[in-house]
């Protein structure tokens, strides 16, 4: 969850209608919305709440309401997903009394400060550092295995079999999670061990489901490559870095099933 610090919350600042609206207070933080309005006679309401982010607008709710004299109206919302960065919320509030439309302007501004997540690091990152592990069983595919197993299978050739290919950079992407990198892989993980299951590691898939399976692959092997956030995405120095250099990925080593099987 990102933590959300207000750069303006205007509690108590208060909006004043000579029209007869008694008053509307508006706040917004990153989170989301709220405010109130009472009026002294019956009125038909229209408000829009606008969340704009460098000029452009983000998220957008508009509602319609018919005001009963003296209720005190309570509007609230969340913006329905996490913010990181600079904000300017605002609010188009239109009333009609009676007497023709009126309408009140406001936009206040907030910072929510990013949440920092860890480095993801390879299948070769992982093979060659087994202390940085943070468990030392996980389930993949449906089947639980060890550290020591899931070590021997990283140094399989992978071959043309897709499933020791995914298998890996499932594994990598499991760690790199459990390790406080960012979640947001999850429905791919999930997806993955959803195939694993029904196509388990050495069943060699072909046609359409090896297809499946490299897709799946890819978008892990994407995941698992992500720059550190500390590199500001400049590759040439992510290249020079030690964290490159220890999550190259290892060279192959030439270990059979058979020979695996033997040692499970």
């Amino acid at each position: 969850m990102k933590h959300g610090v207000l750069a303006l919350l205007f509690a108590g600042i208060i909006l004043m209608s000579s029209a007869g609206a008694n008053a509307i207070q508006l706040d917004a933080d990153c989170y989301g919305w709220s405010f109130s309005v009472s009026f002294t006679v019956p009125a038909d309401i229209e408000y829009t709440i606008d969340l704009y982010q460098g000029g452009s607008i983000v998220w957008t709710f508009t509602e319609t309401y018919s005001a009963t004299p003296y209720e005190v109206l309570n509007f609230s919302g969340t913006w329905g997903m996490e913010l990181c960065g600079d904000y300017t919320a605002h609010i188009d509030f239109n009333y009609d009394m009676g007497q023709g439309w009126r309408v009140i302007y406001y936009d206040t501004d907030f910072t929510c400060e990013c949440e920092e997540y860890g480095c993801t690091y390879t299948p070769g990152y992982w093979k060659n550092h087994p202390d940085a592990w943070p468990v030392d069983l996980l389930v993949v595919g449906g089947v639980d295995y060890s550290q020591f197993h899931l070590l021997q299978i990283f140094a399989l050739d992978t071959g043309g079999d897709m499933t020791i290919k995914l298998f890996h950079h499932l594994v990598a992407a499991k760690l790199n999670v459990l390790s406080g990198s960012d979640p947001s892989i999850q429905p791919t993980i999930d997806a993955a061990d959803a195939f694993l299951m029904d196509y388990p590691l050495f069943s060699n898939p072909k046609g359409a489901l090896k297809d499946m399976a490299e897709a799946l692959k890819d978008e892990l092997c994407a995941y698992n490559e992500l720059p550190c956030p500390e590199d500001d995405g400049d590759m040439e120095m992510l290249e020079a870095s030690p964290r490159a250099i220890l999550n190259a990925p290892a060279a192959t080593e030439e270990t059979s099933w058979g020979a695996l099987k033997k040692k499970m």
